[in-house]
């Protein structure tokens, strides 16, 4: 029994223990990935930004030199919109896998099931045996009986 109880526990723990370890990569995967998203989107906000203010004040310069040259005065330059990147921190990656597998893991037999079903197992031929053995040996002790 200490054995199969031996077996049983490894078992138990290597399922366990698997699933686990994937529930925990599976969480911190969507974490990083969601923040990543949105440094990702405030990553290319900020140099979005930093370019349209190098671009306009270079452009302007030379059209406001020219400009005065021309009698055009100043010019202003539109800002750059980006408005696709702000659809960048509303991408979430569904925690339905990590649900998934918290779920499978809740429903896998503990230690105690698996041991009770188990001993169950191993013990119905046994029990099946019970019977006919304790007949035959009550006949065999009645045929001792009768013959001496």
């Amino acid at each position: 029994m200490i054995i199969t109880d031996t077996y049983l526990c490894l078992f138990t723990f290597a399922v366990r223990g698997s699933i686990s370890a994937v529930t925990t990569a599976a969480d911190d995967t969507i974490k990083f990935l969601n923040s990543t998203l949105e440094t990702v989107q405030q990553n290319i906000l900020s140099e979005a930004s930093a370019a349209q203010s190098a671009i306009i004040s270079d452009v302007e310069k030379v059209v406001n030199s020219v400009g005065g040259v021309f009698g055009l005065g100043n010019i202003t330059i539109p800002p750059i919109e980006l408005p696709a990147v702000s659809q960048l921190s509303s991408i979430t990656i569904p925690d339905t896998v990590e649900n998934s597998l918290n779920s499978l893991n809740n429903s896998i037999p503990t230690f105690a099931d698996v041991r009770n079903a188990t001993d169950s197992v191993i013990s119905f031929p046994f029990d099946q045996l019970k019977v006919p053995l304790s007949h035959a040996t009550a006949r065999e002790m009645l045929t001792r009986i009768e013959h001496n």
